[in-house]
């Protein structure tokens, strides 16, 4: 979006130009090129805007992608056909998704045309091959060429929510790292260290040291600092995280688990070197070592 103009080495690639009236006042507010632009594409062929969204097309694109996404470096599939999905928040523009038929084939100018309705978008591969008939048929016998077809896509305008934040390890702990559980309602990316916080008492220098995973499932590996307490890992609502149709995270959660932090042995008796600790201490956070004292009478032999 509104990259440099003046440099015309990518011969009929294409653009779409955003024009906003005021009063009786024109003026452009983007300049819009394909993500993967290059010569020959013919970016602008169709357009179709509703409200804030746009959808260009670029039926002479090559790449042999399919569906939503996909790879758009393998320009194996000559004049197969492309469409672009952009949209606006406030007066910046930028591109939400990258179309390809579901059974993308060389010359089928997929987005020779384009229209959008809402959340509905339709798109015309005029000289697909395929013979199947009505909806969603075979599309694998391309006996019948150039017989054309559309394809309609529903586009994805729901926000991924943080649904739970779960200890992945026992409670109490003493360990200098503990991992939390993060899962989404959907598929997200976009996940770092900056996207969380941490909720603490008693309990300073901890800080996220680490995170693995994909798609909604996320392991947050958190350092747990100084001094016994408690400690919660927070997602933030920073936008940094998306899904895969780049909808922002809608709202932060700050309820999750949280792990109590001992650095020092509950039972003077019982020393974190020894192997019943963990057990026994969660015993006694659960009032079930109600008889038992912090500081036996009889020292430890």
């Amino acid at each position: 979006m509104n990259g440099n103009e003046t440099d015309n080495s990518a011969n009929a690639s294409g653009a779409a130009y955003v024009f906003t009236r005021n009063g009786t006042t024109w003026s452009q507010q983007a300049y819009l090129k394909a993500s993967n632009a290059e010569a020959g594409d013919l970016l602008g062929n169709s357009v179709a805007i509703s409200g804030d969204t746009l959808i260009v097309s670029a039926y002479y694109e090559d790449s042999n992608a399919t569906g939503v996404n996909g790879n758009q470096a393998d320009n194996s599939a000559t004049e197969s056909g492309a469409a672009y999905v952009f949209t606006r928040s406030g007066t910046t523009w930028s591109q939400q998704a990258y179309l390809k038929a579901s059974n993308t084939g060389s010359s089928d100018n997929f987005g020779w045309l384009v229209a959008i309705s809402g959340d509905t978008l339709v798109v015309g591969a005029h000289l697909e091959d395929s013979n199947a008939t009505g909806m969603n048929g075979n599309q694998a016998d391309n006996s019948a060429a150039g017989s054309g077809a559309g394809y309609v896509y529903l586009m994805d305008t729901i926000a991924p929510t943080a649904t739970s934040i779960t200890r992945a390890s026992a409670t109490p702990t003493s360990a200098s790292s503990v991992d939390f559980t993060v899962t989404f309602s959907e598929s997200v990316i976009g996940v770092d260290p900056g996207d969380f916080t941490l909720t603490t008492t008693g309990v300073s220098s901890a800080a996220v040291s680490g995170i693995s995973g994909s798609g909604s499932v996320y392991t947050v590996t958190v350092n747990t600092g100084v001094g016994s307490g408690t400690l919660r890992l927070d997602v933030l609502d920073n936008d940094g995280i998306t899904d895969l149709s780049l909808n922002p995270l809608a709202v932060g959660l700050t309820t999750g688990e949280f792990y109590t932090i001992s650095k020092t042995p509950i039972f003077t008796d019982v020393p974190y070197s020894y192997w019943a600790n963990s057990y026994i201490e969660r015993l006694y956070t659960a009032s079930i070592t109600g008889g038992c004292v912090l500081s036996p009478a009889i020292p430890p032999r």
